[in-house]
């Protein structure tokens, strides 16, 4: 995004900003919690319209192109981070057994303080998508605090809940990402990455016929690595 395109913004008050005078500040804990909103809420907006070719109008959130094409999910997780039958049944449920997978990662500096910075992002607003997804993640503010390194967890619910604003569309949520990511690009990148993947690819469908984490793992690495290879089932969307 260019400054011209930012000011423009900013003046219309699109994007969080202070201004003083003539002048305006911008704060990267709180436009990395926009952009992150913007993405999910462009994904839900994609199935929605169900055409793939138009054009959307706001340009602003719109996933670029480089995010379909670059592989970055797979290098991020591993068997011992992900779970094919996980028991949950509310909101709180499943963000606690996502802590716990999360601490196979060996990154985490206190679970508790993960968890409840899990839970103030769904308060803020929900991580829910299409598709029977969510993409849970901490506030950038804190993640370096959290943990020491980047990872992915992957879940599967053994039985789909209402999660967050799924359920307001009638939708029940079963598929589980849980990004922590060090690095604010890389967070970006990793929501636009699944979004996509998500939208355009079988991935989701797979991961809920997958039946080991080691079966989920070569579906990840598989579509992540070729996606165009693993059109989604539209009979399925």
């Amino acid at each position: 995004m260019d400054t011209s395109e930012l000011m423009s913004m900013a003046v219309q008050g699109e994007i969080p900003c202070q201004q003083q005078g003539k002048r305006f500040f911008f704060e990267q804990d709180a436009l990395d919690a926009w952009c992150s909103q913007k993405i999910i809420k462009h994904s839900v907006t994609r199935k929605k319209n169900g055409d793939k070719k138009k054009k959307p109008s706001n340009p602003r959130t719109t996933v670029p192109e480089e995010a379909e094409e670059e592989p970055i999910i797979a290098q991020l997780c591993s068997e011992d981070l992900m779970e094919t039958d996980m028991q949950a049944k509310s909101m709180p449920a499943v963000l606690k057994e996502l802590v716990k997978l999360a601490d196979n990662s060996g990154y985490l500096y206190d679970p508790q303080d993960l968890y409840n910075e899990l839970h103030a992002r769904e308060e803020e607003a929900s991580t829910a998508i299409d598709f029977g997804v969510a993409i849970p993640h901490p506030n950038r503010k804190l993640q370096i605090e959290l943990f020491s390194d980047s990872f992915i967890c992957i879940a599967k619910l053994e039985q789909p809940i209402f999660y967050g604003s799924s359920a307001l569309h009638n939708e029940k949520t079963d598929i589980f990402f849980l990004l922590c990511c060090l690095d604010s690009d890389l967070h970006i990148k990793l929501l636009q990455r699944i979004c996509v993947l998500c939208a355009e690819t079988s991935l989701v469908q797979d991961l809920r016929d997958a039946t080991s984490p080691s079966e989920m793992m070569k579906i990840i690495t598989a579509i992540d690595s070729d996606p165009k290879s693993f059109p989604k089932d539209q009979s399925l969307s």
